[in-house]
């Protein structure tokens, strides 16, 4: 039985994406005495933020919660030994929202601006990511396919054989950062009028491999 000739070749997909959808995080924080205090800020806090995002443009609809925590607050009691002892003095609680937009910069520096004269001090990141990444994802390992399949053939050609069927394909997924490397943060502030920055965000860039076994024929 004639043996089988195989050539086995990896292959790397690149891809370089524009962004096209920005994500916004606003970090709300308060700390009182009391629960219902701490709620009624909290409460306070939120509707001012959203009425400053509503102002620049944003549909109330696209303004979501992420994370809502409240807990209790614990400060340090020094006794005259020495020690000291940790004893609750009141309540902290921190409300994430998020927004997410397409990339339009215009609105962003509306949103920014906003956010940097709102009462409530938001902290805030923004982070520069693509919709559809189902697609970037399909279009990543279709180039990687590619590369494989252009080596394996200039390799065969150079060898006087030529490309038979797959013989078998290795691929192990990887977590692909679908983000920018540009990146923006706004801590946390009292109300101060501030003009939005320029903010053009870099390029996307993902690599994905591939690993393909190719039977050899004869040319």
């Amino acid at each position: 039985m004639t043996e089988q000739k195989l050539l086995t070749v990896s292959g790397t997909g690149a891809l370089s994406l524009k962004p096209d959808t920005i994500l916004i995080s606003c970090d709300l924080a308060n700390q009182s005495a009391s629960y219902a205090d701490c709620m009624q800020t909290a409460a306070e806090q939120t509707a001012q933020c959203k009425s400053a995002l509503l102002a620049a443009g944003i549909n109330e609809a696209d303004v979501k919660t992420d994370s809502f925590h409240i807990s209790v607050h614990y400060a340090a009691e020094q006794h005259e030994n020495g020690l000291s002892r940790s004893v609750p003095d009141g309540y902290v609680c921190r409300h994430t929202l998020c927004i997410r937009l397409m990339c339009d910069l215009a609105l962003l520096g509306s949103v920014i601006s906003a956010l940097s004269e709102c009462p409530a001090a938001p902290e805030f990141r923004l982070c520069f990511t693509v919709e559809n990444k189902a697609a970037a994802k399909a279009a990543l390992l279709e180039a990687a396919v590619a590369n494989a399949r252009a080596s394996a053939e200039t390799i065969a050609k150079a060898s006087g054989l030529r490309l038979g069927e797959i013989f078998s394909i290795d691929y192990t997924p990887q977590e692909l950062d679908f983000s920018s490397p540009t990146q923006y943060h706004m801590p946390r502030l009292m109300s101060a009028k501030a003009s939005a920055p320029d903010i053009m965000p870099q390029d996307i860039t993902l690599h994905e491999s591939v690993t393909i076994a190719w039977l050899l024929l004869p040319a």
